[in-house]
């Protein structure tokens, strides 16, 4: 484990996330609109497009708390993720464990975040429009088959 200045904020963030964890959340997931996002680390598509909507469709299908779906830091109790049979083939795999932890009425909470630019020297793997539909389509899914049930 790499050794993190006492104040920063990322121990900060570390700190908040464990707190909730050990207060009994079942799900703690970062959120980079409630922190900050550092010029040139998200495209602005994704930024001011893409994951609000995608997030907010969230939200308003499943009555969920959270604001950013798509973060990847989060805190989670293993052995409850398990038992949600996580199912989902690529990056909609994010979305499927908010909506199924809220289904299931886990306890969820999020803690602000700084989104730093990575280091990476090719361009992301990230499709917009093909993994936008396919996150799309998860929520509209599975929003029809809980009511089914």
């Amino acid at each position: 484990m790499a050794v993190k200045k006492k104040n920063s904020a990322s121990t900060i963030v570390n700190r908040k996330a464990r707190f909730d964890y050990e207060l009994g959340d079942d799900l703690v997931v970062g959120n980079r609109f409630k922190g900050s996002i550092e010029k040139g680390a998200m495209p602005p598509l994704h930024r001011y497009f893409g994951n609000p909507f995608l997030s907010w469709v969230g939200r308003t299908l499943f009555k969920c708390p959270l604001g950013d779906f798509h973060c990847g830091l989060r805190g989670f109790n293993a052995e409850k993720m398990r038992k949600l049979d996580l199912r989902a083939p690529g990056m909609e795999y994010a979305s499927e464990m908010i909506v199924k932890a809220v289904l299931n009425g886990y306890r969820l909470s999020e803690v602000p975040i700084v989104l730093s630019r990575d280091g990476r020297s090719h361009s992301s793997h990230l499709n917009t429009w093909r993994d936008g539909w396919r996150h799309l389509k998860l929520l509209i899914s599975l929003k029809v088959s809980h009511r089914k049930q």
